[in-house]
């Protein structure tokens, strides 16, 4: 088999939404008044968000599983002009492997020390930047998002923000 990188990828995906499923709909079929066998694991509170977003994502990961046994659209994907080549050098992979990696990892940090308001947008501009997009774009995008979290989190849903381990002791 040529894609068992894909094939375990999917599985590992399917597994994981497997599990968020598993223990965030045992609540749900309670309430229905179904017996089941599920664990009881999260409660409506802190189900109900697994659940709606787990369910979706198990079903279209199951999807990718079976493309991938398959072997379907290996290599090339259908355009308006004929077929695109989607193999890319090795190092373009790469770079963008560990940029899109070092986004995931630095974001966490960034959210443990600076917490959301602060990271969100920079990470978010580190991220533009490196991706080579014009400075006038990423400033937009910055303020943007800014202006939508705070407004969606803080004011519209009062969403207590904290301000992380080093603006802690700055902001209270």
């Amino acid at each position: 088999m040529r894609r068992t990188g894909e094939v375990v990828f999917s599985l590992i995906v399917v597994i994981i939404a497997g599990f968020v499923v598993w223990n965030s709909a045992g609540w749900a079929l309670r309430a229905l008044g179904v017996s089941t066998f599920l664990p009881a694991g999260w409660g409506p509170r802190s189900g109900l968000f697994p659940l709606v977003i787990g369910v979706p994502t198990l079903a279209l990961a199951i999807v990718q599983l079976m493309l991938d046994l398959r072997g379907a659209g290996r290599g090339s994907v259908s355009t308006a002009g004929g077929a695109a080549a989607l193999d890319l050098p090795a190092d373009v992979v790469r770079q963008r492997s560990l940029l899109i990696l070092g986004t995931i990892v630095g974001f966490a940090v960034a959210i443990w020390l600076l917490g959301f308001l602060v990271a969100i947008p920079l990470v978010s501009l580190f991220y533009m930047k490196a991706s080579g997009e014009s400075w006038p774009l990423a400033v937009a995008i910055l303020l943007a998002t800014v202006v939508v979290f705070y407004v969606m989190f803080v004011w519209w849903l009062n969403i207590p923000v904290p301000p992380g381990l080093l603006l802690e002791p700055v902001l209270g």
